[in-house]
């Protein structure tokens, strides 16, 4: 058995990233836990790849933000939702916040989709009804001055 050389590492390890960046946008974060997984023995080699390859412009945390926040709010979530989300990601709250407040969404739009989705825009009939509305709309993500505009 060969023990792998300090550049046949890096080679695996940048052909995994690869592999991971080709199926859909990764944030840093992301991609170093999953390398981190099957590279435990090589930190080091690891951390020097990702950053190649954010260097290269072949790992955008940008990218991947923009990209994650079409995602979500195209599944019907919230900025609200979507912002902490992508700080489970390792995606910095500054980046993140400026990214949601650029992007070209309306939330209302969202919104109203889902209430026309979840209840058939059917008016809730009672105090206890209002408020599980607005408890799910709250968990998607909106705000409650949009929720409030909604209804």
């Amino acid at each position: 058995m060969s023990v792998a050389s300090d550049k046949e590492i890096l080679t695996l390890v940048r052909r995994a990233a690869m592999n991971l960046l080709a199926r859909r946008e990764h944030s840093a974060s992301e991609l170093r836990q999953k390398l981190a997984q099957r590279f435990k023995e090589y930190p080091g080699q690891v951390r020097q790849i990702i950053n190649d390859l954010a260097d290269n412009g072949l790992q955008s945390d940008e990218r991947f933000t923009e990209s994650f926040i079409n995602h979500r709010a195209g599944k019907g979530y919230g900025a609200g939702r979507i912002l902490r989300e992508l700080e489970q990601k390792g995606i910095d709250e500054s980046l993140a916040g400026r990214l949601l407040t650029q992007a070209d969404i309306n939330w209302l739009d969202i919104l109203q989709k889902q209430y026309e989705k979840k209840y058939r825009a059917v008016p809730p009939q009672s105090p206890e009804e209002k408020a599980q509305y607005i408890r799910f709309f709250l968990y998607r993500g909106f705000s409650h001055s949009q929720i409030k505009e909604l209804f």
